[in-house]
């Protein structure tokens, strides 16, 4: 879409008649296609990062599942093995431990009666022997999300505690959906922001210096988002101006084609309707290079490294494209680690070694928590490099 834009510039800059009229209907058209799509991307990312916040709340629900049984089955073991090795209850714990893995990073702690704890990052228990406790989807004003105060924040339920844990989950499929809702689309939605204003900003600058066909005044091409106190969400604010919308009482006429007054006669460089003004300074717009903005700047103040407008929306997709195929691969790599660990573990677990065993699930446990963390940023970044 950007590039049909800049094509239809140039064909405005090469239109013969007069009134351009035709030339000019088609820039205001590939013009709102590029205003639809950066909203409808920055619409398909929001969309992405509200389906992960609901997704982390059913999570939840499993990892306190998953923990309540396994307190229970402590409570059963050790009851049991008063008399024998209760290995069916064992290995049934074994099986959710790696359920639990899949869920969210843990460690694990034997003691001398079969009970096994199990904690998250930071020390936290989620079970104590044969207490279990929780994590919950809590939505706190006084506390919300840094990116959207209406997602759920992780919070930890136990030992008379209650407080925001988001920042202690570490790997498994909770880590993993935080990671995509807080840290990757969150980063992608701003880097969309930055664009966004940086191509309105670096627009509207040329084309208040050229002439319409009805006024001498300035106009901008795009929405004004200056008034904005950072370049933050201008991607759902990108629009066209009012000047030039005829939906918005704007006209097509005020599409500024010609050159700006002689600054020594007080009259035109070129007469209003010359389009001759525009080749030079379209050229540097769509290829060279320009200050840019990033996430959080304030406008009027871009601490970004200069580079063409076209060149930044590539990088941008380019991005998303190499996180998704690193992603890709660091999870091939930890699947042959954890297939090795789990076929070791296999080897053992038809004989009385009970310590090797215990340390084999804590081992695979952890490699299974970073496989599952890798596995679920892959799949949301496939599923977003497709969307773009």
């Amino acid at each position: 879409d950007l590039t049909s834009f800049f094509d239809a510039l140039q064909d405005l800059s090469n239109a013969s008649d007069p009134g351009q009229s035709a030339a000019r209907t088609q820039l205001f058209s590939a013009a709102e296609s590029v205003v639809d799509s950066i909203q409808r991307y920055d619409s398909q990312l929001r969309g992405f990062q509200r389906g992960i916040d609901q997704g982390i709340s059913g999570v939840l629900a499993e990892v306190n599942a998953i923990s309540a049984e396994i307190a229970s089955l402590n409570q059963k073991i050790a009851a049991a093995e008063v008399a024998a090795p209760a290995n069916d209850l064992r290995d049934k714990r074994d099986q959710l431990v790696l359920s639990l893995a899949e869920k969210v990073d843990i460690t694990l702690v034997s003691d001398n009666q079969g009970m096994l704890s199990v904690r998250i990052s930071g020390g936290l228990p989620l079970v104590e022997k044969d207490i279990a406790f929780e994590l919950q989807a809590v939505v706190d004003p006084a506390n919300p999300n840094a990116f959207d105060g209406s997602f759920s924040q992780v919070y930890y339920n136990g030992a008379g505690s209650f407080f925001d844990a988001t920042s202690l989950i570490r790997g498994g499929e909770l880590g993993g959906l935080i990671e995509a809702r807080d840290g990757i689309l969150a980063g992608a939605i701003r880097e969309l922001d930055a664009f966004a204003y940086t191509l309105a900003d670096r627009f509207n600058t040329i084309h208040r210096g050229g002439l319409g066909l009805v006024d001498g005044n300035d106009h901008d091409f795009f929405a004004d988002l200056s008034g904005q106190t950072s370049v933050d969400d201008s991607a759902r604010n990108f629009a066209l101006s009012v000047d030039i919308d005829p939906s918005q009482g704007g006209s097509l006429l005020h599409i500024a084609a010609g050159s700006v007054p002689n600054p020594v006669t007080g009259g035109p460089e070129a007469a209003p309707g010359d389009t001759s003004w525009w080749v030079e300074r379209l050229n540097v717009l769509r290829t060279g290079t320009g200050a840019t903005y990033l996430a959080g700047d304030v406008p009027g103040t871009p601490t970004g490294t200069a580079a063409s407008v076209v060149g930044t929306l590539t990088k941008w997709i380019g991005d998303i494209g190499q996180g998704a195929r690193s992603a890709e691969r660091s999870l091939a790599q930890q699947d042959s680690v954890l297939g090795a660990v789990r076929d070791r573990r296999d080897e053992v677990s038809g004989v009385s070694i009970d310590e090797e065993v215990a340390e084999l699930v804590k081992l695979q446990a952890s490699f299974q928590a970073n496989a599952k963390v890798l596995s679920t940023i892959s799949a949301m970044l496939d599923d977003l490099f497709a969307a773009l």
